[in-house]
């Protein structure tokens, strides 16, 4: 997401009214943009299948319609290939008054087994009318796979260091001491040996263990493109998240409006995790206080340890401005 710092965040909307909606709602949701704020959408098409078509449609949030001038925004729809020029292959602005959903598709059959952008925009005057698209997605048609020689390919989660374009954290990024055991508060949590010579260990002694941070935390997130925890939890624990809960204000409560979940891997092993901020509203705010809850129920058992050698934000990577 790219967010002029003067015009309104790119956010959902559940309807035309543009009315906010949490990501996170099942039903179909429409993206909203003000200028000078943009989107890029990058996919990696598959080889082979018979058709590869993008679908939206765009329109002015509804409240806005009588009063928006002619001209006042722009929609627009960008293809941007590596080696390649950028391609324009779709721009709409409404006249004055103009009602209803503008449907539009961009069929994507020459990008097949290739990785593209696509770039969704709003221009106009910085802050004005708040453009929609409407669900974007794209539909795919795939052949019959009798032809596909059988092959099973890999799930690399895209937010693990198996993924090869993972970003990982570094010196310069965000970290908060996990070594430091003054600013930690353990609870359901007993000290363990650790096979990890940079991680502390704990083994699990209550069905709702945490760990929170005790030290001040004052962190402006604008900054920052992800939270990010490395960490491991013995491979016979069933529920496999870790939970993080982060507070905005240092006089909040933790409560479970404001926590983050992470699904960890079932090895057992060692592994860094990220979250994207995006999905969390958090873009603007600053960071006042963080509990990590590392498994939640899990069985009580001597066997059942967890691990975290590090925790914090990296920088950038999504570019929110």
């Amino acid at each position: 997401m790219h967010e002029a710092a003067t015009s309104p965040e790119i956010y959902w909307s559940p309807d035309r009214s543009g009315g906010k909606a949490e990501f996170t709602d099942y039903n179909h949701l429409n993206l909203v943009l003000a200028p000078p704020n943009w989107l890029s959408w990058s996919i990696s098409l598959p080889a082979g299948l018979e058709s590869q078509v993008f679908h939206s449609a765009v329109a002015l949030a509804a409240a806005e319609m009588a009063s928006t001038p002619d001209g006042a925004v722009t929609l627009s729809v960008v293809i941007e290939e590596s080696g390649a020029p950028a391609r324009q292959v779709f721009s709409w602005s409404p006249g004055q008054g103009e009602t209803g959903w503008h449907s539009f598709s961009v069929p994507l059959n020459e990008y097949a087994g290739k990785s593209i952008t696509l770039k969704l925009s709003a221009t106009g005057e910085s802050g004005g009318a708040h453009g929609l698209f409407r669900y974007p997605y794209i539909d795919v048609s795939v052949r019959d796979r009798a032809d596909r020689g059988g092959s099973v390919e890999v799930v690399r989660p895209s937010n693990t260091d198996l993924s090869a374009g993972f970003q990982a954290p570094g010196p310069s990024d965000f970290h908060l001491n996990v070594a430091d055991a003054a600013r930690w508060k353990a609870e359901g949590l007993v000290a363990a040996p650790s096979s990890d010579p940079e991680a502390r260990a704990w083994r699990i002694s209550d069905p709702n263990p945490s760990l929170e941070y005790t030290g001040p935390i004052d962190v402006d997130l604008s900054g920052y493109s992800r939270f990010f925890i490395r960490m491991a939890a013995s491979p016979e624990i069933d529920h496999r998240a870790v939970r993080i809960y982060y507070k905005t204000d240092p006089r909040q409560e933790f409560n479970e409006g404001m926590v983050l979940v992470i699904p960890l891997l079932a090895d057992g092993e060692m592994h860094t995790y990220t979250y994207d901020l995006k999905l969390t509203g958090l873009r603007r705010s600053r960071l006042a206080g963080i509990k990590i809850v590392p498994v939640r129920p899990p069985s009580l058992s001597p066997a059942n340890q967890v691990q975290i050698s590090d925790f914090g934000l990296i920088r950038g990577g999504q570019e929110v401005r």
